[in-house]
This record gives structure tokens, C-alpha cells and sequence, in this order.
């Protein structure tokens, strides 16, 4: 019994993390994430103060939130993987500017990503 309920667990972690396949992060510069076809690596760099900052993006095709944040533990940039395509940005951390892909941003912008280009973000305090 005790092996059954081991194995249904391994199986949920396991499905859970093919699920996130497709969209993960953050990771670490060094860490070397295979980037699907379908994907964009989307790096996000963290402010002077490392004080954090996130912003939340609607995909315009699957309606799939994700959410993107800067670090507040001294590492200066990771990447996340996302879906390729266009995003409606719905909400930015209070007392924060968001950069993405070197255009200012507020909520009802729309950014794109793709496999090819990648994208960027920042976040800096108002």
C-alpha cells in the first residue's frame, strides 16, 4: 500500500513538471533550459535596489496568465520561458515602472515574444 501511494505521487510530481515544460522559471543565467520551438527565453534584469517587481501577462490566444518578477535575492538577472505570442499586460506591482522589451509598459499594453527575438524585462522602483 505504502509503495502504491509513493508511486501516485511520483506520478503527480512528474506530471506537474511536464506541464510546466512549456512555461517555467525563473532560472538562473548558468542554468542551461532547453527553449522549445514554441517558447521564448525572456530574461528579466533586477533593479539597482534588487527590490523585486512583477507583472502579470494574459496570453491574447490561450487567455493563460504568467506571472514575471524581479529578484530580491542579489542575483542580478534569470530568464522564464513562455509561450511564443502576444500578451495583455493586466497588472504591474504597485510603486513599479516595468520595461519590456525596451518600451515603457502599463496595464492594457501589448507585448510580443517569440522563440526568435526572446524579450526583456525590467523593473524599476517610481
Amino acid at each position: 500500500m505504502f509503495f502504491l501511494l509513493i508511486a501516485s505521487f511520483m506520478m503527480l510530481v512528474t506530471m506537474a513538471q511536464s506541464s510546466d515544460a512549456f512555461y517555467g522559471g525563473p532560472y538562473i543565467m548558468k542554468q542551461q533550459v532547453e527553449v522549445p520551438a514554441s517558447c521564448a527565453k525572456v530574461v528579466v534584469m533586477s533593479n539597482p535596489l534588487m527590490s523585486g517587481g512583477s507583472v502579470k501577462l494574459k496570453n491574447l490566444e490561450t487567455g493563460v496568465i504568467c506571472t514575471l518578477y524581479g529578484s530580491v535575492t542579489y542575483v542580478d538577472k534569470w530568464y522564464f520561458i513562455v509561450p511564443n505570442g502576444s500578451y495583455e499586460v493586466v497588472e504591474i506591482t504597485s510603486n513599479y515602472v516595468a520595461h519590456i522589451n525596451a518600451q515603457g509598459i502599463g496595464v492594457g499594453s501589448i507585448v510580443k515574444f517569440s522563440h526568435a527575438s526572446g524579450g526583456y524585462v525590467l523593473f524599476e522602483p517610481k
